[in-house]
């Protein structure tokens, strides 16, 4: 009954994607000497190079310098919609970065949404033009993200949708071109990195992906000299430790990230961590001990409360293997301040590594407290809930 239940289900969220879809007009192509209607807006671009400086500064942290230069472009090339993407990455950013208000991150949705229904006005009157349509992508794209933060699911797909197609036909209009394929090869990626049931509905509403095919294509955006070659390598090195675990291969975009860019957070806190599984551990203190540092000198641009948590956590982890167990438990205590303004996950994994000193250092009820906070968060981590649930019966047996 459950399987025909969900067979229902999975059918009545198809017909609303496409009905969602339906609401966008469908792109018409018109040969080049046809795609002007009389009176349509030229859209004059601005040369690429100024793009790739300014999302230069992004990486360098210049966020005031980039501001300026996005202001400069829009002046000088007022029709170019391009910089309605790149405020918005701008202020993405800065979220990463720093801590980020409500309101900064719905600025952020409604500048996407703008630039959506800009370059959806653009379409109408130039139709085919490469660049029009791999920023149209990217906008979709991105939006598509934002959606999804805010689970708004059937907007996520939508856009997602929206975004490959544009993606697909800037390829086909200039496959040689490198920045299509970053965003594209990023949804490849990830639709085939869903759990079953999320391929399951993925199939339906026409998500499918391709895990190798992804990867090739933020590969060859890595290795361009364009606009996105420092995102592409970001996405990379995030995939490689993240998702796939091959901490060599992550090594290899971090470490390029931090020789282009020393001083950035990220990339100091992702090289540790690197340090730390490939078993360098005197480098990741060093480098954890360096970030800790650097976040707590900083005062025009204060680091995001995350790192300061990540950092604490992974020298505790590293006291942990060495057995100090009261050492670890002290690091982990002075992540506390820190830890109602991070992400999920490392919040439950600082759960799970208190409980597992607690144990070790024989407070079983505060060990069993500290095991129960983290399977509150037990969809962050399914490896270790198992284990949790195996010193908890332990301890309960016991008493």
């Amino acid at each position: 009954m459950s399987s025909i239940l969900r067979f229902f289900v999975l059918l009545i969220l198809f017909f609303i994607s496409q009905q969602g879809l339906a609401d966008s007009p469908p792109l018409q192509w018109a040969p080049a000497a046809e795609r002007w209607h009389p009176g349509a807006p030229q859209v004059r671009w601005a040369p690429l190079e100024e793009y790739q400086a300014i999302e230069r500064d992004f990486f360098l942290l210049q966020f005031d310098h980039a501001r300026s230069q996005l202001n400069k472009v829009k002046s000088e090339y007022p029709h170019d919609p391009s910089p309605i993407f790149f405020e918005s990455s701008l202020m993405g950013w800065e979220c990463q970065i720093t801590q980020c208000s409500p309101e900064k991150r719905m600025r952020i949705l409604t500048l996407l949404e703008e630039g959506v229904e800009l370059v959806q006005t653009l379409h109408k009157s130039y139709k085919s033009d490469p660049r029009l349509l791999t920023l149209s992508g990217y906008l979709y794209m991105r939006l598509a993200n934002v959606y999804g933060d805010i689970h708004q699911w059937f907007k996520s797909v939508r856009a997602a949708k929206r975004g490959r197609y544009y993606l697909e036909q800037a390829i086909w209009k200039d496959n040689k071109e490198d920045s299509p394929y970053l965003p594209l090869g990023a949804f490849y990626y990830f639709a085939d990195n869903l759990p079953w049931y999320g391929k399951s509905v993925g199939f339906f509403l026409g998500l499918n992906g391709d895990r190798q095919k992804g990867l090739e294509m933020m590969k060859r955006t890595a290795s361009s000299s364009g606009v996105f070659q420092n995102d592409a390598l970001f996405f990379l090195s995030v995939i490689y430790l993240s998702f796939e675990k091959e901490y060599n291969e992550a090594w290899k975009y971090n470490e390029e990230l931090r020789k282009r860019f020393p001083k950035h957070p990220q990339f100091l806190l992702d090289q540790a961590f690197l340090s730390f599984k490939l078993g360098r551990r005197e480098m990741a203190l060093r480098l954890y001990d360096e970030l800790i540092l650097y976040c707590h000198t900083q005062k025009e641009m204060p680091c995001h409360p995350h790192y300061l948590f990540r950092s604490w956590l992974g020298l505790g982890e590293i006291e942990m293997e060495r057995g100090e167990w009261q050492k670890a438990l002290n690091l982990f205590e002075k992540a506390t301040p820190y830890r109602k303004i991070t992400f999920y996950e490392p919040v439950a994994r600082w759960h799970y590594l208190r409980g597992e000193c607690y144990r070790h250092l024989g407070r079983d009820s505060e060990a069993l407290k500290a095991y129960e906070e983290a399977l509150v968060l037990e969809e962050y981590i399914p490896s270790q809930a198992e284990l949790i649930h195996y010193h908890i019966e332990k301890w309960r047996s016991k008493n």
